[in-house]
């Protein structure tokens, strides 16, 4: 057992560690292409040993829906990370912050790829420039820890995302005493986003029965946006009434699985605006159902 070594500990090269980077924005993503105008990948280096260190990136990349990979190269990675380390025993550990972005990679263009994750390899080499005359030390709870931060600020522009999740629908979902629905939607949207929204009836062998709001080819209107800063203004609000005719509502009942599609849009994309989604937008429904029903009354 040691307190503390000093001396000069040569030149090792050893591994530091890998990570995988869930993007769970793109869980449910099927198809589309969405833009962010900045993202960043930030890698914090936490060194409590005392010795120069280099990182060197084995393997970076990113991995598709369809598991095919996508490699993010650039001199940000390719290059050696110089890490800082404290300066004497008695310090605590210095950070290095490795900024990975636009400026330094093809992370912009992986971006718009919709990864689902980024898996990062990485190892160390101490004393990179081999300077004998160099003291280092280490201490018996001396340490190096790495933290990994993909950051994709909502600011870009979205062309005909889609998603898709699916809902399991409880078998009593739909009374037997009905004949026919009526849904009135009032929606305000503060997002700019235009949505195109279809609901999907699935039956238990995951045939198509019905597609509600397929007349509806703009459900959601995106809010109005200041092309200059890219913030909405005002909402937009729409009146939605869809009709569920008898043979939908029979539908309805015999589904077993409802398929949500959505096919996103920001506002004026076929013109390059770009958009920020703020966590101050709303989105408000206020609904009304009509209904025919049977019911039988005994005298």
């Amino acid at each position: 057992q040691y307190d503390l070594i000093q001396g000069y500990i040569d030149q090792i090269d050893f591994p530091v560690g890998n990570t995988n980077i869930p993007i769970e924005l793109f869980t449910n993503d099927n198809t589309g292409d969405v833009e962010f105008k900045a993202p960043e990948v930030q890698i914090s280096i936490h060194n409590a040993f005392g010795v120069p260190l280099d990182i060197n990136v084995v393997e970076f990349y990113a991995t598709r829906q369809d598991n095919s990979l996508l490699n993010i190269t650039g001199p940000g990675v390719e290059n050696p990370w110089k890490i800082n380390h404290p300066a004497t025993p008695q310090d605590i550990a210095d950070t290095t912050l490795q900024v990975i972005n636009n400026d330094n990679s093809n992370l912009f263009q992986i971006a718009r790829l919709s990864p689902k994750e980024i898996y990062l390899n990485v190892r160390g080499l101490t004393n990179p420039d081999a300077t004998l005359e160099t003291t280092n030390w280490l201490k018996h709870d001396s340490n190096l820890n790495i933290d990994v931060e993909v950051k994709l600020p909502l600011y870009g522009q979205i062309n005909d995302f889609n998603l898709q999740d699916t809902l399991k629908l409880p078998s009593d979902s739909i009374p037997e005493e009905i004949d026919w629905l009526e849904l009135k939607m009032i929606i305000s949207n503060g997002f700019p986003l235009d949505a195109e929204i279809h609901l999907l009836l699935i039956d238990s062998t995951g045939a198509v029965l019905d597609t509600l709001f397929k007349d509806q080819p703009n459900l959601l209107q995106a809010a109005a946006v200041n092309p200059s800063t890219g913030i909405a203004t005002s909402p937009a609000i729409t009146t939605i009434i869809e009709m569920i005719d008898e043979k939908a509502t029979e539908n309805l009942k015999n589904a077993s699985h409802l398929i949500i599609d959505a096919n996103l849009k920001s506002y004026n994309s076929e013109n390059n605006v770009a958009v920020k989604l703020l966590d101050n937008y709303r989105l408000g429904i206020d609904m009304g159902i009509r209904a025919k029903a049977k019911i039988l009354v005994e005298l």
